[in-house]
C-alpha cells in the first residue's frame, strides 16, 4: 500500500484495482491511527482509505487548537475528506466509516451539502453508504451533563479512554460544546424533514452497537429517521469497560471482528 500524509487527512491507496474510496472518522480524542484495523478491511476490498484527522487530533496538536477547537471547524475537517475521497473515487463509489464523534461528525456534514447543494434528478448522494460505529448522536442521558460546564470553558475533563486510543490526556470543553452541537444540527435538520415530509435523501445505513455502551444509544438512532431510510443494526460486545470502543480486534475479540469484517465486504459486493 501507498502512504501520504496531508492535513486534515492521510490517504492509503490499496495495491489492487481500485473500487472506490472511504472517508474513515475517529472518536473524540482518539488517535486517527488506531483506525487502521478498519482501514485494513477497505483496502482488502480494493478501497482507497481517507484517514480523518479532525482538528485538535493531530500527533502535534497544540492545546491551544484543542482548547479552542469549534463545530465549523469539524465540519470544514470533513468536507474537506470527503472532496478528496471523491477525487480519489473518480466516480466510483464513496462510503463513509465514522466512529462515536467521526460518525456524527460525517453524519452531520452529510446533511448539510445535501441541503445547501442543488441536486439534478437521477444525481446520487455524496456518499454510497455509511457506517456508524457507536454513533455520538443519541446519547445516554448522564452523557448530556457535560453541558452544565460549558459556561466554563477552560476546564478540561480527564480522559476515559486507554493510553494507546487517547490523543490527550484531557478532553476540552470546547470539544464537547462542538460534539453537542454536531448533535443539534443532524437533530433540528432530522425533525424538520419529518415535520415538513421533505425528500431525506440518505444512502444505506448500518450502525454498529454495543446495547450496554455507557455513552451513546445507537439502537435509538433510526426513531430519527424517516421510516424508509430505517437503519440495518450490527450488534456486538465489546471487551472493554465502557462498551463504546468498537473499532478494532483488541476491542472485539477475533470471532466477532470476522463477523463484522464479514457484513462489510458483503454490504460492499451484495452480487
Amino acid at each position: 500500500m501507498t502512504f501520504s500524509g496531508q492535513a486534515p487527512f492521510s490517504v492509503i491507496i490499496p495495491d489492487r484495482p481500485l473500487q472506490g474510496a472511504v472517508v474513515l472518522m475517529h472518536g473524540l480524542n482518539m488517535k486517527p491511527a488506531c483506525m487502521l484495523d478498519l482501514a485494513s478491511v477497505w483496502l482488502d476490498a480494493g478501497y482507497a482509505v481517507v484517514l480523518g484527522v479532525l482538528r485538535g487530533h493531530g500527533e502535534q496538536s497544540p492545546d491551544s487548537e484543542w482548547a479552542a477547537v469549534t463545530m465549523q471547524d469539524w465540519l470544514e475537517d470533513m468536507a474537506a475528506c470527503r472532496r478528496e475521497a471523491g477525487r480519489l473515487a473518480a466516480g466510483k463509489p464513496v462510503w463513509l466509516c465514522g466512529f462515536s464523534l467521526g460518525a456524527a461528525c460525517g453524519f452531520a456534514e452529510y446533511i448539510v451539502t445535501i441541503e445547501n447543494t442543488p441536486r439534478l434528478p437521477g444525481s446520487l448522494p455524496p456518499y454510497a453508504g455509511m457506517i456508524l460505529f457507536s454513533p455520538a448522536i443519541r446519547l445516554r442521558p448522564w452523557a448530556h451533563a457535560v453541558r452544565l460546564l460549558f459556561r466554563w470553558p477552560r476546564v478540561r475533563l480527564s480522559s476515559l479512554a486507554g493510553v494507546r486510543y487517547r490523543v490527550h490526556d484531557h478532553t476540552s470543553i470546547a470539544a464537547y460544546r462542538a460534539l453537542f452541537g454536531l448533535r443539534a444540527c443532524i437533530k433540528a435538520r432530522l425533525v424538520w424533514w419529518r415535520r415538513t415530509r421533505g425528500e431525506a435523501v440518505l444512502p444505506p445505513l448500518l450502525i454498529v452497537y454495543d446495547p450496554k455502551d455507557v455513552l451513546t444509544a445507537g439502537r435509538t438512532f433510526g426513531r430519527w429517521l424517516p421510516r424508509k431510510h430505517a437503519p440495518l443494526y450490527h450488534r456486538v460486545r465489546a471487551n472493554n469497560p465502557w462498551h463504546h470502543l468498537i473499532t478494532d480486534r483488541r476491542a472485539l475479540g477475533e470471532a466477532a471482528w470476522q463477523e463484522l469484517t464479514a457484513l462489510i465486504r458483503g454490504m460492499l459486493n451484495p452480487g
